[in-house]
């Protein structure tokens, strides 16, 4: 048996094993992607069933705070929930940013920040004597 059968096999008993005890329901984080490109970093985050108006935003130099919150309408009778209705994610940035230009969008569920590198963020290479 291979090493990531074997991986495979435990990451899918540890699935299970949640399920039953209903821990999945406590992952708070929502998925994301960090993208670099050439003047900027892109960050997209799964936020499926959160509204625009519900979703705060924060940068600073070098990170992004992002918390949401979904009211619930009315109490429901569920057999199985696992949708986290609010979360907090911080994500610490490998450059500094130009906060003023910093941008967002909620489209499908994803949403988008485009965060522009800041030009003095270029970094410096050095030498070894």
């Amino acid at each position: 048996m291979r090493i990531y059968e074997i991986i495979g096999r435990i990451e899918k008993e540890m699935d299970e094993i949640k399920r039953m005890l209903s821990l999945s329901s406590l992952r708070k984080k929502p998925l994301c992607d960090i993208i670099e490109e050439k003047n900027k970093i892109i960050i997209q985050v799964e936020m499926p069933g959160f509204s625009k108006e519900n979703i705060d935003i924060e940068t600073g130099r070098n990170y992004v705070k992002i918390r949401a919150e979904e009211k619930e309408e009315k109490k429901k009778n569920y057999i199985l929930k696992e949708r986290a209705r609010s979360f907090y994610r911080y994500i610490e940035l490998p450059y500094e940013i130009e906060e003023e230009k910093a941008k967002a969008k909620l489209e499908n569920g994803i949403l988008e920040i485009i965060l522009p590198k800041s030009k003095e963020s270029k970094g410096k290479k050095i030498r070894v004597e």
